[in-house]
């Protein structure tokens, strides 16, 4: 599973948010144990390329394939922040509601990891002898453009969640919620979701490594977070990504192989194509 496909969940769980947080959690503890394994597991992946890149130096031999592998994680490093902020902020606020903490410590440790990982992609970004300027600022591009999103989306659901918390930019998130709320209630409002999903879908399908750095893992945190909605909600929004939801759904050793057949449903059949690149969707 690409990045950029967390990065249109993310849209997704933003939708459903107000449902979520409405809803009582229930006591499904295998869901927040596998979605902090899978973390973990993502982690250590990012934390080896990491290591690995910081003790090079220009001056030695380099090859396409380092940097390739280094863009890869640091670009889903920094889109995946966008999915880990918004399902944290969504937790604390069910949580919150309904004054429990069911699973609100799991996914606080998340996202304190997620910070971390974060903070030593922005320090080699600074790293000149890691990586040229010119191959910095592509990526800080995607940087950018993944804050201004967690930003949009966390402005979506300030009157459920705490956007100062998660906001990178608090006074943006609150600009973005002044906004959306002229469209809450009116007639035009799932037009402007449905409009929101295709910028979302759209924002970051170029400028992005075409590789996938960790999709298998990526395909089980998204899986284990929706094991945490009702089915139901995905279908309310008249969106059309029901089949994608109901088939990713089940958390399984395949899951990677599972979301690549389901992202070619009603196509030629899938190619052998290594793990490691991501399939195209069309939206």
């Amino acid at each position: 599973m690409h990045v950029r496909e967390l990065a249109q969940f993310a849209g997704l769980i933003t939708i459903n948010g107000p449902q979520f947080v409405a809803t009582r959690p229930s006591d499904n503890c295998v869901r927040v144990e596998q979605y902090w394994a899978s973390s973990k597991c993502r982690f250590e992946a990012w934390s080896r390329v990491l290591k690995f890149s910081q003790s090079q130096s220009r001056d030695e031999p380099d090859s396409a394939g380092q940097w390739m592998v280094l863009r890869a994680t640091l670009d889903e490093i920094l889109i995946s922040d966008l999915l880990t902020r918004i399902w944290t902020a969504l937790v604390a606020a069910r949580d919150r509601r309904w004054s429990t903490d069911s699973s609100d410590t799991v996914t606080r440790s998340v996202f304190a990891s997620q910070l971390d990982a974060r903070h030593r992609a922005l320090e080699l970004l600074l790293d000149r002898d890691a990586m040229t300027a010119r191959q910095a600022l592509s990526v800080d591009r995607v940087r950018r453009k993944a804050e201004r999103w967690t930003d949009a989306l966390l402005g979506a659901l300030a009157d459920v969640c705490d956007v100062r918390e998660f906001a990178i930019d608090q006074d943006r998130a609150g600009e973005f919620a002044t906004d959306l709320a002229r469209h809450r209630g009116d007639r035009v409002q799932d037009s402007f979701w449905r409009l929101l999903m295709l910028s979302l879908s759209s924002a970051f399908r170029r400028g992005v490594s075409p590789l996938a750095a960790n999709p298998e893992a990526n395909a089980r945190i998204t899986a284990n977070i929706l094991g945490s909605f009702r089915a139901e909600l995905f279908d309310s929004t008249g969106l059309q990504h029901s089949l994608w939801m109901v088939r990713i759904s089940a958390v399984t050793s395949d899951a990677q192989g599972m979301i690549r057949d389901l992202l070619g449903t009603g196509q030629a059949p899938k190619s052998s194509m290594s793990p490691t690149r991501p399939t195209r969707r069309r939206i």
